[in-house]
């Protein structure tokens, strides 16, 4: 890895005095992070608080920011040596319509105050740029803080915010400064709990932004504090910017755009006992009931369902069922029925047996409950040992308590890496379920599907032939549960 780096800054040195003056290449160690200098996780944390709900693949190499001008999204490119562009891009179909050109060959953050685009850059040292958005001349620059890199910017109606990355890889938190567009001038800064700021934007009262490296998008009030956060989608999260209320935000590794819901799904759960009254002897029993789950919004819906047991005593216990990473259409609904069992040990008197929706285990959509008994005295039955819940799954062979995968299943290898023409693909499953492997290319165009299936627990190896494939870069993305892990490739011939 160190080798790369000394070989690229050499290839860029030796490359600098071919430059047009006023782009001259930066200082040593702000080479924008990547995938290859500055490993990521890659990887989806949980369920999505806010759920993706649409995607598109753009012809932009290497997009590092995402403003919204009218009804086009304006996207710059960091393509180092050669001439950069921002590119005009229609949200609905991905397309380029137009461009300009870029300030200089680094753009990073990208905002728009209704009159000029704003754009972090290096020319000659690292300067915010307002420009003209029809033909991208330069109308003013002011310099910004010494960074490693530059990335986002935000227009709130009046100032301009832009972030920046101190020292990737030494612990040290990211900064977000506030300058006066007429003067250049900071009027103050803060930093954030993260070290690798990749995008920034202002909408309601508040900054958005990614961290390509924790695959966190966070929204914070205007001095930092956090408000809430979700995983982020894709692989290198990278420009954010809103459009007609929804949150997008473009991914730097994959080239795709993706649009997602900010707002609660308007869920509903109703569980319906059967046969009540309830009540359950001393030495256990069972009762059973339905539970149904539906989509009341008009956008797709992706949460989690778990029920849970108030004791009489106020504690709780559970989850009894736990389905996660749910996928709802518009209008869905599904009900399903259960049997849940209560343990000899159990104290005696009056439960709630909860059902909850949302994001597990700490955010609530909503919910229901019904109450039981237990009673002090048994019915001559076998004991029941514990709280099991039995019967029909929210996900298609699921097991019988849960259908999402744990942090631990890993994609092992990719080997060889580079390769020419196979490469073998390995992972382990630590449980049973569906699995999804699919290999991309740089565009984010689905290239071979090498599993879709149903998959038994253990290591699995699957090999990829891409002799019809040119040289190039690829990238390996496996789903297993709620679990979504991505690895590039490299393809030489």
């Amino acid at each position: 890895m160190k080798r790369f780096f000394t070989l690229l800054t050499s290839l860029l040195l030796l490359t600098a005095s071919a430059f047009c003056h006023s782009n001259s290449m930066p200082p040593a160690g702000s080479t924008r992070p990547s995938e290859i200098d500055l490993p990521h996780h890659g990887v989806t944390p949980g369920a999505l608080d806010w759920s993706v709900i649409g995607s598109v693949s753009i012809a932009v190499p290497n997009p590092t920011g995402l403003t919204c001008v009218g009804q086009y999204f304006r996207v710059p490119d960091w393509v180092g040596g050669n001439p950069s562009s921002i590119y005009t891009i229609d949200p609905a179909t991905g397309l380029v319509v137009g461009s300009i050109p870029a300030p200089a060959q680094w753009p990073g953050g990208i905002t728009y105050d209704g009159n000029y685009l704003w754009v972090t850059d290096y020319i000659q040292q690292m300067v915010i740029c307002k420009i003209d958005p029809n033909n991208g001349h330069i109308i003013n620059t002011y310099p910004i803080p010494y960074s490693y890199y530059w990335a986002g910017a935000a227009w709130d109606g009046q100032y301009v915010y832009f972030g920046v990355n101190t020292s990737p890889g030494a612990g040290q938190p990211d900064y977000i400064y506030k300058m006066d567009p007429n003067t250049g001038v900071i009027l103050s800064s803060f930093a954030i709990p993260s070290t690798y700021i990749s995008g920034l934007t202002y909408y309601d009262g508040h900054l958005w932004y990614s961290d390509s490296q924790e695959m966190t998008l966070y929204k914070i009030t205007t001095n930092g504090v956090i408000v809430e956060s979700s995983p982020a989608q894709g692989s290198y999260p990278s420009g954010m910017t809103f459009f007609n209320g929804y949150l997008y935000n473009v991914d730097n590794d994959l080239c795709l755009i993706y649009q997602y819901n900010i707002t609660p799904p308007v869920m509903e759960v109703t569980l319906t006992p059967f046969n009540p009254p309830i009540t359950i002897p001393a030495n256990g029993g069972s009762f059973q009931f339905n539970i149904e789950v539906s989509n009341l919004g008009t956008s797709m819906a992706n949460f989690d369902v778990w029920t849970m047991v108030t004791l009489p005593s106020g504690g709780s216990a559970g989850p009894l069922l736990l389905a996660q990473n749910l996928n709802f259409a518009p209008g869905a609904s599904a009900d399903r029925d259960r049997q849940q069992f209560v343990p000899a040990g159990a104290p005696s008197g009056i439960y709630s047996y909860n059902a909850f929706v949302g994001d597990y285990p700490n955010t609530v959509w909503t919910d229901d409950e019904f109450n039981f008994e237990k009673l002090t005295v048994d019915d001559g039955g076998i004991c029941v040992p514990g709280w099991e819940c039995w019967g029909e799954e929210f996900a298609d062979k699921a097991s019988g308590l849960t259908s999402n995968f744990p942090a631990d299943c890993q994609l092992l290898s990719v080997y060889p890496n580079p390769f020419n023409p196979t490469t073998a693909v390995s992972f382990s499953l630590p449980y049973s379920g569906d699995v999804s492997l699919v290999v991309y290319d740089i565009t984010g165009r689905q290239i071979a599907s090498l599993v879709n299936s149903y998959l038994e627990l253990g290591t699995h190896e699957f090999v990829w032939n891409a002799s019809s494939q040119a040289s190039g870069v690829f990238f390996v993305r496996l789903q297993a549960g709620r679990l979504i892990q991505t690895q590039k490739i490299l393809l030489l011939k």
